[in-house]
């Protein structure tokens, strides 16, 4: 509260303070005093102590008037010009903010479109990290810029994204639409991105054509009004695909939704899972832990006898201190003791 009031003192002309200002008061109340005592009648008018008492008292006095006054005329013209300049920075920064609203989201966009088809074998996304390792690079840097224009501009941004996520659109400007789609969860173009999908043939799909109709899923999924992550978790069910089930399954590396925790449950009530398939939930769960540690909990214990198998121990507890978690707090979870394991069959183990 001290700074507010002591800026309006100074916009009203408040007397500015500071040392050169207690410096000059100081020489002042020194000449008024040698003044007051040459006037005394213990000096006599003409002797020597008198007249240098009243000269030099006269020389103060005058010497902080003058300095008083220069000090004062100093620090307005110091005011005018910080108010000046801060009226220039304000023009300044007012007509860049007017500039970035002149640009429209069609012409930003455009610029997007243009350096994301230009680099050849990798895909554009607005998420870090990369999948493999040159395969995608981001733009996640510039994903606070893009929730201000969309917050400004939604409607714009999502008719140029449906122009982006037709049929005939190149496939990296389809996977980089549905990452917005996605990631601000623009509903309005879900039943879009549904009508594309398709896993017939799957095995024979170029990675392109993989890589965006795996990313309208999430996308869809994630933008559904109905429950975020409601479809992707039929999909973790029901597919045989393993190459979508590890797609689906490095989501929470690049981006932390608890409602993520649901797909994972999904996963693990198949009857068809290999240990090393199981193994994969793992560092899912471990990414998760921050943000539903309950739900983690949750999973952990209902399906605990899908991870009392050595291999899967060894995996719980090995992941768990890779992300600096209590091995032996996971163990009790799934009912093993810290320094015991329990050998049964993963496979057809679920506790209900």
């Amino acid at each position: 509260m001290g700074r507010p009031q002591r800026r309006e003192q100074d916009d009203n002309g408040g007397f500015p303070g500071g040392l050169p200002f207690v410096f000059l008061a100081i020489l002042f109340g020194l000449g008024v005093a040698m003044l007051f005592a040459a006037s005394l009648k213990s000096f006599g008018r003409d002797t020597m102590p008198h007249v240098l008492l009243e000269q030099l008292g006269s020389t103060l006095i005058g010497a902080s008037v003058i300095g008083f006054t220069y000090e004062w005329l100093l620090h307005k013209k110091r005011e005018e010009l910080f108010r000046a300049f801060a009226a220039d920075q304000l023009r300044a920064t007012t007509d860049a903010l007017d500039a970035f609203v002149a640009t429209t989201p069609s012409e930003i966009f455009s610029l997007l479109e243009d350096i994301a088809t230009r680099v050849e074998g990798r895909i554009p996304t607005l998420y870090t990290p990369a999948r493999e390792e040159g395969s995608e690079y981001t733009f996640a840097g510039s994903v606070d810029y893009f929730t201000d224009l969309i917050a400004a501009r939604r409607r714009e941004v999502v008719g140029v994204l449906r122009t982006w996520i037709k049929e005939t659109s190149n496939p990296k400007l389809k996977f980089l639409a549905s990452d917005f789609i996605g990631l601000f969860k623009l509903d309005e173009l879900r039943d879009e991105l549904l009508a594309q999908l398709s896993w017939t043939n799957w095995e024979n799909t170029d990675w392109e054509t993989k890589a965006w109709r795996l990313n309208y899923c999430w996308a869809a999924s994630r933008a559904d009004p109905d429950g975020m992550y409601r479809s992707l978790a039929q999909v973790m069910r029901n597919t045989p695909h393993t190459d979508i089930q590890r797609w689906i399954l490095f989501i929470p590396r690049q981006m932390k939704d608890p409602e993520f925790v649901t797909v994972v449950r999904e996963f693990l009530e198949r009857d068809d899972l290999t240990r090393e398939e199981i193994a994969w939930t793992i560092p899912v769960l471990a990414e998760l832990w921050e943000v539903d540690q309950r739900g983690i909990r949750n999973v952990l214990r209902r399906y605990r006898l899908r991870f009392t198998n050595e291999f899967l121990i060894m995996e719980l507890k090995r992941v768990w201190r890779q992300y600096n978690l209590s091995p032996d707090d996971a163990l009790r979870m799934i009912g093993a003791r810290p320094q015991q394991s329990v050998q049964t069959d993963p496979a057809h183990s679920v506790d209900q």
